[in-house]
């Protein structure tokens, strides 16, 4: 990029701030998919991150730096053995882990270290769940853990946003 100031005509490269930049995250997913995949694995890669797929039982906690559950729309539940291992790896190794909608009840079931945080999922999930620690905020950051209600693309930026702090 070229300027002047005054009279000296500079010239200078700018490069994008990648805050995220050598830092590795997976994305899960339900099985039927989800509406925000697109949206968070896009503002996930335009912080620099490196987004990271397979299957829970494939994927280790030493070769990432967060792991990240979206919500199905509906009763998003990682109940099979890969998924809870890959979060009880994560948690142990003191990696980041964010939820959002009800993936965040999964996260919190997975591992009893995580049932003391505080955490947050969508209202109508609440109300079936009795684990402590809810707080029915929209964005919930506890240290390593960041949950969300995932009710729309405001909510979500202010979670990516947490989750982003959480791994930088």
């Amino acid at each position: 990029m070229a300027y002047q100031r005054k009279k000296d005509p500079n010239v200078t490269a700018l490069a994008p701030y990648y805050r995220l930049r050598d830092k590795k995250v997976a994305v899960l997913e339900p099985a039927g998919g989800s509406p925000w995949a697109v949206f968070v694995r896009r503002h996930l890669l335009t912080s620099g991150a490196e987004i990271v797929s397979g299957k829970p039982s494939d994927l280790k906690a030493p070769d990432l730096d967060g792991l990240l559950l979206l919500d199905g729309g509906g009763d998003a539940e990682f109940t099979d053995e890969g998924s809870q291992g890959l979060i009880r790896e994560m948690a142990g190794a003191g990696k980041v882990l964010g939820g959002v909608g009800a993936s965040a009840v999964s996260l919190v079931k997975a591992d009893s270290s995580l049932q003391k945080k505080k955490w947050t999922t969508s209202k109508e999930r609440s109300q079936s769940e009795t684990l402590a620690g809810y707080t029915g905020k929209v964005v919930e950051a506890d240290g390593k853990l960041v949950t969300t209600t995932g009710f729309d693309k405001t909510a979500l930026r202010a979670f990516l946003s947490a989750f982003k702090s959480a791994i930088d």
